[in-house]
């Protein structure tokens, strides 16, 4: 027999701040700032680690030799993992142990916190209006800084050309992302004083030179889990707008565990409820509960049984 158990704001929500704190690089000593923004937690500055082949423009060495970060081809980037387009994306690169190269999906995550519109995720090009609150207040051409509201500060560190020339320092900020349509061609994010208020998301060739966020890994149980089983837990619809169903399915009667994690770890929800043998299904309104659109992941635990799945909250 079915049991539905319904959850919507009933129940106790436990919604926890992710420690987003002061990080030290342990390879070279290098201290980072980080901000949380939604679900995420981002460096708050550009990677500087000196890997092979990476560069730091000559015209600010002298000046500000840490400030501005060092320039990476895609290829030095990815320090020989493959191209991703997952959230998040796996990939480690030459980011730090617990970070990782931001996909994609995971830049487009982070413009939606920020006030992309859903309906301009898919876009190549400009996109929303949301530069300004991730640039630095100081450093841009023009007068052209910005609020920085958001803390990711994005500096103008400009970029290197297929010429081999350093470019546009002061008014372009350039980003990698882990993925693309190919290997040749990976995605990248600018900011340019130009196209204030937008952000452009286009394509690149991986052998120019862009600067590096690193994102905060999952650093739980989740990410070295072998028990992501989309046949047992269930989540329907995915993505979701708002209230989601799991479905599972249990042998004998139990105390079942529902947990949600962020994408950065952190529980922020817990619910434990005692069910029958058989069809289970559980509701819930995410959007009514406080929740706010990221990736999260759904663990079901039971007395003998543990499960995990992905949910994605648009």
């Amino acid at each position: 027999m079915k049991i539905l158990l319904t959850f919507l704001l009933s129940f106790p929500l436990l919604l926890i701040a992710q420690t987003c704190a002061t990080f030290t690089d342990s390879r070279d000593g290098e201290v980072y700032t980080t901000v949380q923004i939604g679900n995420q937690c981002w460096m708050a500055e550009n990677l500087r680690y000196n890997a092979p082949n990476s560069m730091i423009n000559p015209l600010i060495d002298s000046i500000y030799p840490t400030t501005f970060g060092r320039h990476y081809t895609w290829i030095t980037l990815m320090n020989g993992e493959a191209l991703s387009n997952s959230n998040p994306s796996g990939v480690q690169g030459i980011c730090p142990n617990g970070w990782h190269v931001p996909s994609d999906a995971e830049w487009t995550e982070l413009e939606m916190a920020l006030g992309l519109p859903a309906a301009d995720t898919a876009i190549y090009g400009l996109r929303g209006t949301h530069a300004g609150h991730m640039k630095s207040t100081t450093g841009w051409v023009s007068g052209m800084n910005g609020t920085n509201t958001s803390g990711f500060n994005a500096l103008p560190a400009g970029y290197y050309n297929s010429s081999n020339n350093f470019v546009d320092l002061g008014s372009v900020a350039t980003f990698w992302t882990s993925g693309g349509l190919s290997y040749l061609y990976p995605t990248r994010r600018t900011i340019k004083v130009q196209w204030d208020p937008w952000v452009l998301r286009d394509l690149d060739y991986n052998t120019n030179g862009h600067q590096c966020r690193c994102v905060k890994s999952i650093i739980t149980s989740i990410n070295k889990s072998k028990s992501f089983n989309t046949k047992k837990l269930r989540i329907s619809p995915n993505p979701v707008d708002d209230k989601v169903q799991f479905d599972f399915v249990l042998e004998e009667p139990s105390e079942v565990q529902i947990m949600i994690y962020n994408i950065s770890g952190h529980q922020v929800f817990h619910r434990s409820v005692t069910a029958s043998a058989g069809e289970q299904q559980v509701t819930l309104d995410l959007k009514a509960a406080g929740f706010h659109p990221g990736v999260y992941f759904v663990e079901l635990r039971s007395e003998k049984e543990r499960y995990f799945n992905k949910l994605i909250l648009q």
